[in-house]
């Protein structure tokens, strides 16, 4: 199981994060995930 520390729970009550970013960064999580997996397992 991978795990990352993302850096946005020091971030939480404060509204000057942009929704996109934090989604743009865990899309790119989930896509470095699928890359790893097809490598891995094939």
């Amino acid at each position: 199981m991978a795990g990352v520390d993302c850096g946005f729970s020091v971030h939480v009550g404060i509204k000057n994060i942009d929704p996109d970013v934090v989604f743009a960064k865990l899309a790119s999580l989930a896509q470095g995930c699928e890359i790893a997996t097809k490598r891995i397992f094939g």
